[in-house]
C-alpha cells in the first residue's frame, strides 16, 4: 500500500478547488447572459404588444366612425392627426388622434369648442407616427417605436362617396 504525501494531497485539493471555481464562474456567466437576454426579450415583447394593441385600437376607432366623410388624415394644431367626426342627435364631436412630443394622444372635443392638444389622453409613449390618406381612400398609419422598428396599419373605410347613410 502506497501512502500519499501531503504534497500530492494538496495538489489534488487545489485541482478540485480550481475545477469548482471554473464551474462556478461558468455558471454565473451563463446566469448573467441569460438574465440580460431575458430582460431584453421581455422589453421588446412589451413594446411590440403596446404597438400592436395601439394599432388594433386605432383600427377599431376607424371602423366605429366609418361613415362617408367622417374619417380623414389632417392636422390638429400643427400636429399630424387622424380626424374622426361623430354626429349624435343633439351635437357633433371630433376625435383627434395625434402625435405630440413623442406621444400618441387622443382627444374627443365638441365641435366648436377650443380644445387644446395638451388636454389629450396619452395612448402610447416614445413613438413616432405617420398618418396619411391615399388617393384610393385608404388610411395608412405607421407607428415607429423607440428602437426604430416600424409597424404599419392600412385600413379601408367601408363607406364611400354616395353611400352616406343619412341620404
Amino acid at each position: 500500500m502506497k501512502f500519499r504525501t501531503s504534497r500530492e494531497h494538496l495538489c489534488e485539493l487545489l485541482f478540485i478547488f480550481a475545477l469548482f471555481f471554473v464551474f462556478a464562474v461558468c455558471a454565473v456567466t451563463v446566469l448573467l447572459v441569460s438574465a440580460s437576454s431575458y430582460e431584453s426579450t421581455v422589453r421588446r415583447t412589451g413594446e411590440n404588444y403596446d404597438i400592436r394593441t395601439t394599432l388594433t385600437y386605432l383600427s377599431q376607432k376607424i371602423r366605429q366612425n366609418d361613415e362617408y366623410g367622417a374619417i380623414h388624415a389632417g392636422t390638429f394644431e400643427d400636429y399630424p392627426a387622424l380626424i374622426l367626426h361623430q354626429k349624435t342627435e343633439n351635437s357633433s364631436y371630433t376625435t383627434y388622434i395625434y402625435l405630440m412630443d413623442g406621444q400618441l394622444k387622443e382627444l374627443v372635443a365638441l365641435d366648436g369648442s377650443n380644445a387644446a392638444p395638451e388636454s389629450g389622453q396619452t395612448i402610447l409613449e416614445n413613438t413616432s407616427v405617420s398618418i396619411e390618406e391615399t388617393d384610393s381612400g385608404l388610411i395608412r398609419l405607421t407607428l415607429t417605436d423607440s428602437n426604430g422598428i416600424s409597424y404599419e396599419l392600412t385600413v379601408s373605410p367601408k363607406s364611400s362617396e354616395g353611400s352616406d347613410p343619412d341620404v
